[in-house]
């Protein structure tokens, strides 16, 4: 899973861009630095370190659109009343806690306490009240928190290093006629790449990867669809350039590009086709007059994924095309009407003899 604070995930040192290596690893980064977004796919920097102290990088794009607000009702369902007047559906139960986890549904409250002591709230003297009200919002919604006393069950908040806010006992959120919620963009892919690096600064190992969330499934094509779709993004992962001749500079690092990729979904009867190109390379921020096509991909009736294995990509460089080597391949998600809205892959190209490539993409129709 992929989170605002970390990143963990089993990722396979690539042997090539199909993704599978001989080693596989698991990881826990702490999130770095915003990373520059791609043609629209945002990015997060994340960094760590393996076992072996050996040094993590990893660089994650998303296409994930920022979040709404939606009816509060809605999202949630209509609240319900058990004779006391305080129960929200939704917080049944006596534990609310705000979790690190930006997608957890947030509680805040003036009057609740953010120090690890807990406060005991009561109910005012004289109050014709029977329970303690404290406003507040619960996911992005304005109301009033309400918590029944109890014997022996204090109506307490605290605060929490992990959770912010804890409330403890029978709390209930109660939401303002026409409250707005927070809705979260949960359909949404992730490509990117991670790299090791010894204790000497040595470029070790390099995983490429793609990750979508539960919410944007893989999407089937059918040649029955009979259309075709273009799709942009971007794509990144790592390059190096090793030439021995005199006078000639060596090129290594990270690298972004812009991803544009045509799909053929059949004509209702033969099966359709991907083919794509990759440009506008930077690498380390230093631009690159390089572009790397993508070999045209069968799409298979039924299924969402597709792959060139052999002399599937083409690097030009400075004009000057090398033969074609490496291969490409991904998969189609989010289909709306029978088309995909997103497609994502991993893919390597070499350049004759002196150049290795190898990275992920994703874009969007």
């Amino acid at each position: 899973s992929l989170s605002d604070k970390k990143l963990e995930g089993m990722f396979q040192w690539n042997g090539g861009s199909t993704g599978q290596g001989e080693e596989a690893v698991a990881v826990e980064l702490a999130r770095e630095a915003v990373a520059a977004a791609i043609s629209g796919w945002m990015g997060t920097h994340y960094t760590g370190e393996d076992s072996g102290e050996n040094r993590l990088d990893a660089v994650v794009y998303s296409n994930q659109e920022a979040p709404k607000m939606v009816d509060f009702a809605k999202k949630h369902g209509p609240t319900a009343d058990d004779g006391t007047g305080i129960i929200d559906s939704n917080i049944t139960e006596a534990t609310v806690v705000q979790q690190e986890n930006f997608r957890t549904y947030k509680v805040t409250g003036a009057g609740f306490s953010t120090a690890p002591r807990a406060k005991t709230h009561r109910i005012p003297d004289g109050s014709s009240k029977t329970y303690v009200g404290v406003r507040g919002t619960f996911d992005g919604a304005q109301g009033e928190f309400r918590c029944v006393p109890a014997d022996g069950t204090p109506c307490t908040s605290k605060g929490s290093a992990t959770a912010g806010v804890e409330l403890t006992a029978n709390w209930a959120f109660w939401a303002d006629a026409n409250a707005m919620a927070t809705q979260m963009d949960e359909a949404y892919v992730r490509f990117g790449w991670m790299s090791q690096e010894d204790d000497q600064g040595e470029w070790a190992n390099l995983a490429t990867f793609v990750s979508p969330t539960a919410d944007a499934p893989a999407a089937n094509v059918t040649n029955s669809l009979q259309t075709t779709a273009t799709y942009t993004g971007g794509a990144a992962g790592w390059v190096a350039i090793r030439d021995s001749r005199p006078g000639v500079s060596q090129d290594a690092g990270a690298f972004t590009a812009a991803a544009t990729l045509t799909a053929d979904f059949g004509n209702g009867t033969a099966a359709g086709s991907i083919s794509g190109m990759l440009n506008g390379f930077m690498v380390d921020g230093d631009s690159r007059n390089w572009t790397v096509d993508f070999k045209k991909a069968a799409l298979t009736d039924s299924t969402a994924t597709f792959m060139v294995a052999d002399d599937g990509t083409t690097w030009t460089m400075d004009g000057t095309k090398a033969g074609a080597n490496g291969g490409w391949g991904g998969s189609f998600y989010d289909a709306k009407d029978g088309v995909p809205q997103s497609v994502a892959g991993t893919f390597h190209a070499e350049y004759e003899n002196i150049g290795n490539m190898r990275g992920a993409f994703g874009a969007d129709e």
